[in-house]
């Protein structure tokens, strides 16, 4: 039941930003496979002690567009602790989710 409000509390503040429904389903989507792929090492909420390694997804969203955090997802630095198998077990909708859900992370343009 948690899980339920939480995703429909982020699809509320994805509409209310100016994203379409589609944006918020992707948004509401992406926060479950976040919660699934990410979370044993990223932090994943928009609030949180921030930390470098990993980045938290706040700050990335922060300060990197959403198609660098694509980019970086299929391929990231090959020094980079973040595995490279799990991009191959995602669709193309599922990445589409992943990064909609970190870009809204970003509440920098609010401020």
């Amino acid at each position: 039941m948690a899980r339920i409000r939480e995703a429909l509390a982020v699809a509320t503040v994805a509409v209310a930003i100016g994203a379409t429904p589609a944006v918020a389903q992707d948004v509401a989507a992406g926060r479950g496979l976040v919660e699934e792929w990410c979370s044993d090492c990223h932090n994943i909420t928009a609030t949180g002690r921030p930390k470098q390694i990993p980045p938290d997804f706040a700050e990335i969203a922060r300060y990197r567009p959403p198609d660098w955090i694509r980019a970086y997802i299929i391929s990231p630095h090959p020094n980079s602790p973040m595995p490279t198998r799990a991009i191959s077990l995602l669709d193309a909708d599922q990445l589409d989710a992943i990064v909609a859900y970190i870009a809204s992370l970003d509440t920098s343009a609010s401020n």
